[in-house]
């Protein structure tokens, strides 16, 4: 079986950061008039995109542009991407570049049929770039709907936790555009393994409780630092330290989604002290429960896009922002959030 990269092509790889900061910066004040341009100097002909819900997957650079880009930039004359994260690596001999951050615009123009509202929405999001040759030969994003919705006067869902435009990393240095050190690479994605597979592997075992107890907060010490913080997505929101993750998130998510399976990841790399890894999807799950979103079991079986950015600090991860694709889940469920939004709700309905 073929093992994921460790060690990067480090020429290869500040090249190809280089490239995408590039493709960022000019995505600034982009219009649908420049689009085809754009596209045709950063993608290949063939490139696939793999997004958000309702846009989903999207093949060729044309249909990007005529499905993506340029609808966007219409609704967002003055959009642009503030970046909190860009860094690259491999993964199963494929060449990487993840960025992260706030898409910033003003809602200038209809998007997805939904009226402007001319005002500026903070939207997260996350995007995976693979490069071939110096092109992108496919991205990988997910950007917080649900969060554009709210802004845009359309609330469906109470969070559990507070909704907030999501901040970059207190360290300030998520973008990393030059070399980095491979050992620290190598330890910081080793300690994101051992939260992510023996760390959780603990918690779907213990006892579900809607309140955290000692024994599961006992298994979070072992690989979250005492005083992290959890950036969650609109309808759950986000939580600082141990306790309040458990609260807001996972055990409310254990007690929602049953037989959680996860792996299928498109990606999984570090540079330096941030590991990032994604799926498309990579959890696989039954609607059991209600506690997290409110909506009555289904008992369907679903699945869940994610992307998840970490900092590692002293062997244990301090930060985590974690991108779910929680419109398409809501269509699983047979709740077409687009659709309620273009008939005008603005309250919650469940």
């Amino acid at each position: 079986m073929e093992m994921p990269n460790r060690i990067v092509d480090q020429a290869l790889n500040i090249k190809n950061k280089l490239i995408i900061k590039e493709v960022v910066d000019k995505f600034r004040n982009l219009s649908p008039d420049e689009i085809d341009g754009y596209l045709a100097q950063y993608w290949l002909e063939d490139a696939d995109y793999y997004g958000f819900h309702p846009i989903n997957i999207v093949r060729g650079r044309d249909a990007i542009g005529e499905q993506y880009y340029k609808p966007y930039c219409k609704a967002f004359p003055d959009a642009r991407k503030h970046l909190h994260f860009l860094f690259g690596g491999s993964y199963l001999g494929k060449d990487w570049v993840v960025t992260g951050g706030n898409m910033v615009g003003t809602f200038t123009n209809e998007w997805l049929g939904l009226p402007p509202t001319g005002q500026t929405s903070w939207v997260r999001f996350a995007e995976f770039y693979e490069l071939v040759d110096g092109k992108i030969s496919q991205s990988r994003m997910i950007f917080d709907l649900m969060s554009f919705l709210r802004q845009s006067g359309h609330k469906f869902f109470n969070a559990i936790g507070p909704e907030i435009v999501i901040p970059g990393p207190a360290t300030s240095d998520g973008i990393i555009l030059g070399k980095s050190d491979p050992s620290e690479s190598l330890f910081n994605i080793r300690v994101n393994e051992a939260a992510n597979c023996w760390g959780m592997s603990k918690l779907h075992r213990h006892k579900k409780t809607i309140i955290p107890d000692e024994e599961t907060l006992e298994i979070l010490r072992d690989y979250w630092h005492e005083d992290m913080i959890w950036y969650g997505m609109d309808c759950i929101g986000s939580a600082k330290g141990q306790y309040e993750f458990q609260f807001v998130m996972e055990l409310q998510w254990q007690m929602t989604m049953s037989g959680l399976d996860g792996g299928n990841q498109f990606a999984h790399f570090a540079e330096d002290r941030y590991v990032c890894g994604g799926g498309y999807p990579s959890i696989y799950t039954q609607h059991t429960g209600d506690a997290i979103f409110g909506i009555p079991a289904t008992g369907k079986k679903v699945t869940v896009r994610d992307i998840g950015i970490f900092r590692c600090e002293n062997g244990y991860i301090a930060e985590n922002w974690c991108y779910l694709d929680l419109a398409d889940l809501f269509f699983q469920l047979g709740i077409d959030v687009v659709k309620w939004a273009q008939e005008g709700r603005h309250h919650q309905i469940v």
